[in-house]
């Protein structure tokens, strides 16, 4: 008997618990959403107007939910006017990291340009350049 009090409390106390969820998620005000940190930022009228594109856009089926947040963020990030601040989505990420991961290739040497001639300043040690016998000022 004493073991079936005990499940009948653990049961009551999951339900409450899962009412009480329930009832604080149903009492959000999206309306109301702020960022944390800044009590000042209302984000109301960023929902107020994605609620309004979700209810009277003609072509609904055309919203890009992902690409329109992305846009947002941009907006965001590029209202600090920092040079060096900027939102990459994944696949401008992609891009981008593949960017720097690639190698430089060349024939190894510095080189100038004269009188519309290539002019070969210092080749580097163990280079292409200096393999095919490249020597400073050679055309």
């Amino acid at each position: 008997m004493k073991n079936s009090s005990k499940l009948a409390a653990i049961i009551i106390l999951i339900i409450t618990a899962f009412l009480l969820g329930l009832d604080m998620g149903m009492s959000y005000d999206e309306d109301k959403v702020t960022y944390k940190e800044d009590k000042n930022l209302e984000l109301s009228h960023l929902v107020e107007v994605w609620n309004v594109i979700n209810q009277k856009y003609f072509e609904k089926s055309e919203i890009e939910k992902h690409s329109a947040v992305n846009y947002a963020i941009k907006g965001v990030v590029s209202s600090l006017n920092d040079p060096y601040s900027m939102y990459l989505t994944k696949d401008e990420f992609k891009e981008f990291s593949s960017a720097l991961d690639s190698e430089i290739q060349g024939i190894g040497s510095t080189v100038s340009m004269e009188d519309g001639f290539i002019i070969i300043e210092s080749p580097l040690k163990s280079s292409p350049a200096q393999e095919a016998g490249l020597q400073p000022k050679d055309r």
